[in-house]
């Protein structure tokens, strides 16, 4: 008999599948993380801890080497016999864990959807929601659930009045909140195509209404429980939609290029400044605004004014004293601290980004642990522990993001909330990530690429060319910058799992979301498979890099040893000329005139990159006077 679809607003789903399945795919998790969700025809994810292997690849000892092996390799072989099957065993777990919550949210989406007013469904509402439930695993639903399993473990709780919420409820109402920040951020930063007046008219709508659902849906559905509904919003739906609101205007001040390039203050307060915006939101007027200011202080003003925020909050300090506290304890995780160290000149800089990115990301994970211990009234140890993988789990993963965000648009990735042409968004927006970052320090603040940044946001405002992408692929891989973002998000997902108890049934699972996906992910594989990688893995090991401090000057290093030569012969054809030098060919390429001499280097590529992607030609010395420059400065040409 053909199975049974399903539809919910246009969309198609078809049962999980169990039989005819390879034994690739049953041991598959097949999570889907964001920015970083895989496909069932995908390989399976290799996490560092619970990889998988094939046992048909295992190698079988014949009788002959049987026979000649010594005691201590048969005992080795016999021992990593035993770590295969507990490897797959384990993936075995998580895979089965996945597919059960997965498929107790999707069941508890019919109350939730039926909270929605049909033109609601009509207009698309909950269509993110949807595919990202019913076409595919999301991440934080299996991650709410894993968090509460395991703290009631680790707590010696057998069974809990609020089991029967966080069986599903409780985790679908995180994925939804997701889905509100997403459509939020498709404007913000011009992502998922949402580019003209109507699009952005349309994705607020949709932020504005689906928020609107979420309320209902927990007042509706806790109601058997007296004062539970009001308990979790104020005290943790309102704060995390507040506090990323805040960490939005807190990127667009101080994470975005204008700043780094001409600080106001390097040593912000945070408190002061949440305070004194607070007050501005509620005194001015928006209809002067940009679109991404207006939407942010609208979402405030709405959520005072709709969604009882006031209810949370006495007054604006305590706002700005909560999100001060929150992130103050961010820079001091040991990793975070570390990284300060190492690059002193501008760890102000650094500070500012991770604290951003902690309650832009992180506070989203960091309030679904803090919920579920709440509830359990779980202290000590235990929650001091829970609490710093917390932390650590939330920034990792937004580095994994920002990473991703630098795979060009060829490679022809996508999520259910990103499409191919979002690479390069950060860049393309102006904000500065740690990658991006890296690799400005790494050349010494100077050349093309702090060029480029300086002006992204007018340079690249209808799009990254191709050849660009290929211009920074090749700069953030050649000088391995790509490869010590990676590694710092692996040293974070470290630290996270530390603070888990291995022993514990359910650890895995959160291990899964934390050092597998920072480990490997459908993103990642492409950096895995540039030939630089494998230059990388040998440099390294050569040059016993093993702490964050070597690593990040070995970085430093690496990058100022690529010269303009070496980026000129990736765009330049080959020379007929043997004896031509790299600067006469580029005469030749740009047309440029017989008397002007190219000096420096930065000057070369960008009017290299200006002739490819602009159709324009540009005389070095007149440079500076370009439309593209206009209004953004001087420009010294060396």
């Amino acid at each position: 008999m053909k199975k049974k679809r399903i539809y919910f607003s246009g969309i198609k789903f078809d049962p999980i599948k169990k039989k005819n399945m390879t034994t690739e795919q049953i041991t598959k998790p097949g999570i889907d993380t964001g920015c970083y969700a895989t496909d069932s025809q995908e390989e399976p994810y290799r996490p560092s801890k619970y990889t998988f292997v094939s046992l048909r690849n295992t190698t079988q000892t014949d009788s002959l080497s049987a026979i000649s092996a010594l005691p201590q390799q048969t005992i080795n072989k016999e021992k990593s016999d035993k770590e295969v099957t507990e490897k797959i065993t384990t993936n075995e777990k998580v895979r089965k864990q996945l597919r059960q919550v997965t498929n107790d949210v999707r069941a508890e989406y019919e109350f939730f959807r039926s909270t929605a007013k049909e033109e609601d469904i009509q207009n698309g509402v909950l269509e993110l929601l949807e595919k990202k439930l019913f076409e595919g695993t999301p991440a934080r639903p299996f991650f709410v659930h894993s968090n509460y399993q395991y703290l009631k473990s680790q707590a010696g709780i057998v069974k809990h009045k609020f089991d029967k919420y966080f069986h599903a409820g409780i985790s679908l109402i995180f994925e939804a909140i997701i889905c509100v920040q997403y459509y939020d951020n498709h404007i913000l930063d011009n992502k998922a195509n949402v580019k003209t007046k109507e699009q952005v008219k349309v994705a607020r709508r949709k932020a504005y209404r689906l928020k609107k659902i979420l309320y209902e849906y927990i007042d509706k559905r806790f109601s058997e429980t007296p004062g539970f509904s009001g308990w979790l919003k104020t005290g943790y739906i309102n704060r995390i939609f507040l506090f990323v609101d805040l960490g939005q205007k807190i990127e667009i001040e101080f994470n975005h290029a204008h700043y780094l390039f001409d600080p106001k203050e390097k040593n912000v307060h945070l408190k002061n400044f949440i305070v004194e915006y607070l007050q501005n939101v509620f005194s001015s007027e928006t209809k002067s605004l940009n679109e991404k200011e207006k939407l942010i202080r609208e979402n405030i003003k709405i959520g005072f004014e709709e969604f009882n925020y006031g209810d949370t909050f006495s007054c604006k300090e305590q706002i700005g004293n909560e999100i001060s506290r929150y992130v103050a304890a961010i820079t001091e995780l040991t990793v975070v601290k570390n990284l300060l160290d190492a690059l002193q000149e501008d760890s102000w800089f650094l500070k500012l980004y991770f604290q951003r990115t902690s309650v832009t990301c992180g506070y989203l994970y960091y309030s679904a642990v803090k919920l579920a211990i709440d509830v359990l009234e779980i202290q000590g140890k235990l929650k001091d522990e829970t609490l710093h993988f917390a932390r650590y789990f939330g920034i990792t993963r937004q580095l994994v993001n920002d990473n991703a965000d630098l795979l060009p648009s060829y490679f022809n990735e996508t999520t259910k909330a990103k499409v191919k042409k979002d690479a390069f968004s950060d860049l393309r927006n102006g904000n500065i990530t740690l990658p991006i970052y890296l690799l400005w320090i790494y050349r010494k603040k100077k050349g093309f690429f702090s060029f480029l940044i300086r002006h992204s946001t007018v340079l690249l405002k209808s799009g990254v060319p191709k050849l660009l992408e290929e211009i920074l692929l090749h700069a953030f891989s050649q000088s391995f910058t790509i490869f010590h973002s990676l590694f710092i998000s692996k040293k974070l997902a470290n630290c996270a799992s530390k603070y888990l108890d291995s022993v514990n049934s359910f650890s895995p699972f959160l291990d899964y979301m934390t050092t597998g996906l920072a480990g490997t992910n459908k993103y990642y594989k492409h950096f895995y498979s540039l030939n630089t990688y494998s230059q990388y893995k040998t440099a390294k090991k050569k040059a016993t890099l093993t702490s964050l401090e070597k690593e990040l000057k070995f970085g430093s290093k690496k990058a100022r040893e690529l010269s303009l030569q070496e980026s000129l012969k990736l765009l330049l054809p080959p020379c007929k000329q043997p004896e031509a030098s790299l600067s006469q060919k580029a005469n030749s390429r740009f047309e440029a005139q017989p008397s002007i001499t190219l000096q420096s280097s930065w000057l070369q590529m960008a009017r290299f990159f200006f002739h490819q992607c602009f159709h324009v030609q540009i005389g070095l010395k007149n440079l500076r006077h370009t439309p593209f420059i206009g209004k953004l400065g001087q420009i010294r040409v060396a």
